[in-house]
């Protein structure tokens, strides 16, 4: 591997984050990423530019980089910004997309069943991000597109999410098939309801993960979430 690029490294490692093999607050060692690799620190060092830019990684002083942390605070306000955006998005883009679109939308969700059923979580994930960014592009607003652009470019650790919480899969199918479903019927009020809960559903499974993960129960409100210390990768 002397010859692999930054581009490449940073592809490994984020798939690396994405599927679990390094976890919430693992250092990341730009000496032992390097020798594991074989190449020089110069394109890990890239590489880790990369990773944090994505919002996967953070640079702790006096310690260097770290799979980053989430509370459940970050993510449900993340994607409860982004989830109301996407479905303004969606909306716009029901009455925009041509026929062509709407198939590729719909070779695109066979796929990710395809995925699903093998719990494929990198490939469903990246699939899931081109279903919804064709929607996005097809909304005819440049602002809003750039701005999506701009928060999922800072949540792309979200995709953890079908990693953490497998019986997601079948319930996110089911709602990009609804979603997809509107968009033919060209009824843009049911499309962007089903994007808004899409997206909202997303973040309440973070948050179980969070509250199991820290040991409360499911019923703790919102406000004792919010308070604890402990926190998980998004």
């Amino acid at each position: 591997m002397s010859n692999l690029k930054s581009s490449e490294l940073y592809q490994s490692l984020r798939t690396r984050i994405i599927d679990g093999a390094y976890q919430p607050g693992d250092r990341l060692v730009l000496r032992r990423i390097a020798h594991e690799y074989d190449v020089s620190e110069i394109p890990v060092r890239e590489a880790i530019r990369m990773l944090e830019r994505d919002g996967l990684v953070e640079m702790i002083p006096y310690t260097g980089a770290r799979v980053i942390t989430l509370s459940p605070q970050k993510i449900r306000e993340s994607l409860f910004v982004r989830g109301h955006l996407e479905s303004i998005a969606t909306g716009l883009a029901a009455t925009r997309l041509t026929a062509g679109q709407l198939d590729e939308l719909s070779a695109l969700i066979s796929d990710m069943e395809n995925a699903a059923a093998n719990q494929a979580t990198v490939e469903y994930a990246e699939m899931n991000r081109t279903f919804h960014g064709l929607i996005i592009a097809a909304s005819g607003n440049q602002v809003l597109c750039d701005t999506l652009a701009d928060l999922e470019g800072a949540q792309i650790g979200f995709q953890a999410l079908f990693r953490l919480r497998p019986r997601r899969f079948d319930v996110s199918v089911h709602e990009h098939k609804e979603i997809l479903g509107h968009l033919r019927a060209r009824d843009a009020d049911a499309a962007r309801e089903v994007a808004l809960r899409h997206k909202l559903g997303a973040s309440a499974e973070l948050e179980a993960f969070f509250l199991e993960h820290d040991g409360r129960p499911a019923t703790t409100t919102a406000k004792e979430a919010t308070t604890t210390k402990e926190k998980v990768t998004a």
